[in-house]
C-alpha cells in the first residue's frame, strides 16, 4: 500500500488546500475520485471548526481502495465516538447543519474514528477506486 500525507494549519483556507492536495494525489494516479475529494473537505472542515488545531491528511492507496485519514490534535471523546457511530440516524430534518458526516458514513465503504490517546484522533473513510491501481515495480511508501 502506498501513501502520501500533508499537514495543514487550523485555518479555513486549509480546507480548500486539503481538497486540492487529495485531488492532486488522484490526478497523479490517473483516477477520478470526486466524492473522496468532497469528503476530505468535510473532514478538514470539521478539524478546523471543532478541533481548531493543525491537521494532517493521509491518503493510503491500495489496489482497489483508497483510505483517507484526517488527524487533528484533539482526543476522542465518548460523545464524539457515539456521534460518529450513530450520526446518520440522528440528523434532524430541520437542522441547518450536520449532514456531512452522515453523507460520508452512508457513501463510503467504511468510516470511523481512530483514538490516538491523549495526543490526537483521526476520522477516516475508505472508498473503492474507480479503477485498480498498480504501483510501479519497486515502489514503496509515498506516492
Amino acid at each position: 500500500m502506498e501513501w502520501r500525507s500533508e499537514k495543514f494549519a487550523a485555518d479555513p483556507g486549509s480546507i480548500r488546500a486539503a481538497r486540492t492536495f487529495v485531488r492532486a494525489v488522484f490526478d497523479t494516479l490517473g483516477v477520478e475520485m470526486a466524492d473522496a475529494v468532497l469528503f476530505t473537505g468535510e473532514l478538514a472542515s470539521n478539524a478546523v471548526e471543532h478541533a481548531d488545531t493543525e491537521f494532517e491528511v493521509i491518503v493510503w492507496i491500495g489496489e482497489h481502495t483508497v483510505r483517507i485519514e484526517v488527524y487533528d490534535g484533539v482526543t476522542v471523546t465518548e460523545g464524539f465516538r457515539a456521534f460518529v457511530e450513530t450520526h446518520a440516524q440522528q440528523v434532524d430534518a430541520g437542522s441547518p447543519r450536520g449532514r456531512g458526516l452522515a453523507l460520508v458514513r452512508r457513501t463510503a465503504l467504511r468510516f470511523g474514528v481512530l483514538d490516538n490517546g491523549e495526543s490526537s484522533k483521526a476520522v477516516w473513510f475508505e472508498m473503492a477506486l474507480t479503477r485498480p491501481y498498480a504501483p510501479a515495480v519497486g515502489a514503496a511508501g509515498g506516492i
